[in-house]
């Protein structure tokens, strides 16, 4: 029976990362630890729900652990026992026993606040468990054997002198207008306001959140 992804997969497709899915898909082929790393809101956690997504159906189990409250490597691997056994522990043995019960993919989200501590706390994962692949988001590497990394960059950026089609096509407005749509449904890309467009996904490093 398959775990509750707990991660949001967002509507509809990624915009502009079909290509990092299928590469971070195929990373998976031969690594157990692929670590997605970039600047915070490049889209890293909609990624790693995306890649997830995929994976599902020939994984038993994802479990998902949401790292941005976490202080201390206590806290890290009690918040992976209570995903895995719904209670937490501190029996390392037992939890590597549960992960490894069914293929699973561990999907450890904002590694970045507690770096040193989910490194310890995976490294232990990937020495104690054989069915485990773990997929981490991270700003910086975790630094531990096996690790493999995909960075995530920002979406590519519209020219200002574009065609209006090849303006609507950039990832980077697409991104825009989808945060726009959300908040004001009318709203349109049209000839007078598209110099503007370009110049706030530009002045946002192709990141329009």
């Amino acid at each position: 029976m398959h775990a509750v992804l707990h991660l949001r997969r967002p509507t509809g497709a990624i915009i502009g990362r079909d290509d990092d899915v299928r590469a971070v898909l195929g990373l998976f082929d031969t690594h157990r630890l692929v670590n997605l790393i970039g600047p915070g809101g490049v889209g890293k956690t909609s990624l790693a729900a995306e890649v997830a997504h995929e994976l599902e159906p020939e994984l038993g189990r994802i479990v998902t652990v949401e790292l941005a409250e976490t202080e201390h490597q206590s806290d890290v691997f009690r918040l992976v026992a209570a995903s895995v056994l719904d209670e937490t522990v501190l029996d390392e043995a037992r939890v590597a026993a549960a992960l490894d019960a069914v293929p699973t993919l561990l999907v450890m989200d904002n590694c970045e606040h507690v770096i040193d501590d989910a490194a310890a706390v995976l490294a232990g994962v990937l020495a104690t468990t054989t069915k485990t692949r773990v997929l981490a988001t991270s700003r910086r590497p975790l630094e531990i054997a096996g690790e493999v990394l995909w960075t995530l960059s920002p979406l590519s950026l519209p020219d200002a002198d574009d065609s209006d089609r090849a303006l609507a096509a950039s990832p980077a407005v697409q991104l825009f207008l989808e945060r726009v749509y959300q908040a004001v449904p009318t709203f349109e890309l049209t000839t007078a306001n598209r110099g503007a467009v370009a110049a706030i996904c530009s002045a946002a490093d192709g990141i329009p959140l």
